[in-house]
């Protein structure tokens, strides 16, 4: 018998559990990011985010409340349009590589770059 149904679309599109992932990944490298930024800061180091800056200027604990909960929640309103928007898909997508890049950056500034 011959298959009649139309083609779908679902191979072009990312599996539930492979959004819930990028999502879980975003909010694990966004406290790594935030925990080395914490360390660097201590070593001397100066944040060049402005935003993230003036969150410092609030204490350790507010920038870590302000810099999660901007993460999270941007990674979980991607994640909930991932599936249907193809563009929103390549966003979450291309937010895990930055931050995989920065998690980079951040163990090489942590273990061969001497405090001043």
């Amino acid at each position: 018998m011959e298959d009649r149904r139309p083609p779908s679309d679902s191979r072009s599109r990312p599996r539930v559990p492979l959004i819930c992932l990028t999502v879980a990944y975003l909010i694990v490298t966004n406290l790594f990011d935030a925990w080395a930024t914490l360390t660097l800061i201590e070593r001397g180091a100066e944040e060049s985010n402005p935003l993230m800056h003036a969150a410092l200027l609030m204490g350790p604990e507010r920038f870590l409340l302000i810099k999660m909960s901007l993460v999270m929640l941007s990674a979980m309103l991607l994640g909930l349009y991932a599936r249907r928007v193809r563009w929103v898909w390549y966003s979450l997508v291309t937010l895990a590589v930055a931050f995989s890049l920065l998690l980079t950056f951040h163990v090489y500034l942590i273990c061969f770059v001497p405090p001043p």
